[in-house]
């Protein structure tokens, strides 16, 4: 498969788009055709891997709250492009199609099926049916580019789009922070001052550095040099910058275990010299009073939970009313003032209402555990187990075979390993950034790790045969 595009041999790909024309032109999709013409150019003179690129990118961050006026042209730009890429990959034969994983495939059977269950036996139909079509969709997508993965090197256009996207959020939200003249003295004692750069949800963007930055840590020790070590240090210190500007204490915890484990893994003295140098010069700096208010600010100590023991109280009173089926996938946010643990008219009442405007009644519960308890019942809470049991079903399968036979491909394994880790312990305080019913670039950065296990387990069990990742970045 080559990269760059030959009108004289890939002319389906201009076929494709004047039958789209006519469709775009007569419905008056302006901005979707600007995008198309945009992509067929980009394709043409720069080929099938930039705008794979392209399309990594424009998801993590073109359809934040920037240019929120263009977001569905985008979705149905980039959508227009995997098929395209799909078809033209593979065609009608279903036998050619690749298949994910059988642990994962089980995984999203049952995931459909609750989802299903819940919605038939709920009071709000429509809103679950809505929520099904949403997850369909964004599986859908996930299917799409789990295809483009034909060899290890698509693994690293991959890696190397989501950690782009990451530096681009960085430096949106330190774009932010420059507005106070980059003030850290302000920075550090004004609890109202987080920023996600392009996306207004600052805790989302702080699941993108859980992510990003523990995989950087991973590339480092790559016994192949991908990039130059002094670049992966620069690109980690840039992120950690981002992810400290969102303020957000649930991405700290994530990032801090994700980057111990990896460290306790890869290097174990290094590991226990920071663990403890840390502590100790934690209590030292604790015992300066302006520092330690600094630090409390910082970690915004003084407010508490934010509100998540209430949406915690009213979601688990929701699911003791519920507890076979939930209240339905979506319906979280219709029966949240039927179990509303404070007086309306109070501060706190206040600000609960004020969340739920702000997420237009979306499920609150800052833990995902408890999202899938509250809307699916004890069979939602099985279903995000299953999901955390097959995420670490298919990576001990790989290290097992792994560890002798392919040194990065290992490391690479226990990297995505420590990101889930960190991952699923922020989930109980943060219900978004793993599956979200259907925000996609949301959740899009946690699942290309999915993407990465579920190629390398088929490459290892469903073909046995042991594929080395001797990957060149281009």
């Amino acid at each position: 498969m080559t990269n760059r595009f030959n009108l004289n041999t890939d002319r389906s790909f201009l076929y494709y788009f004047l039958i789209l024309f006519p469709i775009i032109i007569f419905a008056n999709l302006i901005p979707l055709f600007i995008f198309i013409i945009l992509y067929i150019i980009s394709t043409l003179i720069l080929g099938r891997n930039f705008i794979i690129f392209l399309i990594i990118v424009s998801y993590l961050t073109l359809v934040g709250d920037v240019v929120a006026d263009y977001r569905v042209y985008i979705h149905i730009a980039n959508l227009l492009m995997l098929l395209y890429f799909f078809f033209k990959d593979n065609g009608l034969k279903f036998s050619h199609y690749p298949v994910f994983p059988m642990p994962l495939n089980l995984f999203i059977i049952m995931l459909l099926l609750v989802m299903l269950l819940s919605t038939l036996l709920s009071d709000y139909f429509f809103s679950g049916i809505l929520h099904i079509i949403k997850s369909i969709y964004f599986l859908v997508l996930i299917y799409l580019f789990f295809s483009l993965i034909k060899k290890e090197d698509d693994i690293w256009l991959i890696i190397k789009s989501l950690l782009i996207s990451s530096l681009i959020l960085s430096f949106g939200a330190i774009y932010d922070l420059s507005k106070i003249n980059f003030d850290l003295l302000t920075f550090s004692v004004d609890t109202q001052f987080r920023s996600g750069g392009l996306f207004g949800n600052v805790n989302a963007v702080a699941g993108f550095f859980a992510v990003s930055i523990p995989l950087g840590i991973s590339l480092f020790f790559l016994e192949l040099r991908i990039w130059n070590k002094n670049i992966i240090i620069s690109l980690v210190f840039l992120l950690i910058i981002g992810l400290i500007i969102t303020v957000s204490r649930s991405g700290f915890l994530s990032v801090i275990i994700s980057s111990f484990i990896i460290l306790f893994y890869f290097k174990r003295k290094v590991f226990w010299r920071l663990f403890f140098s840390s502590f100790a010069s934690l209590f030292i700096l604790f015992l300066i009073d302006d520092i330690r208010e600094i630090i409390f600010s910082l970690l915004r100590f003084d407010a508490g939970l934010s509100q998540r023991d209430h949406y915690w109280n009213l979601t688990l009173d929701m699911f003791k009313d519920n507890p076979i089926f939930g209240v339905g996938p979506g319906a979280w946010g219709k029966e949240m003032f039927n179990y509303f643990p404070v007086m309306m008219d109070t501060f706190e009442g206040q600000l609960l209402q004020y969340g739920f405007l702000l997420t237009e009644g979306a499920n609150a519960a800052h833990n995902i555990y408890l999202v899938f308890l509250s809307e699916m019942g004890i069979l939602g809470l099985i279903v995000i187990s299953v999901f955390v049991f097959v995420f670490y079903y298919m990576i001990w399968k790989i290290v097992r075979q792994t560890n002798n036979l392919c040194r990065d491909k290992y490391i690479l394994t226990i990297g995505i390993a420590a990101i889930g880790a960190g991952m699923f312990i922020r989930g109980f305080f943060d219900s978004i950034n793993l599956f979200s019913f259907g925000w996609i670039s949301i959740d899009l950065p946690f699942w290309f790790m999915i993407l990465i296990i579920s190629y390398i387990y088929n490459s290892n069990f469903s073909n046995r045969k042991d594929v080395k990742l001797n990957i060149v970045l281009k």
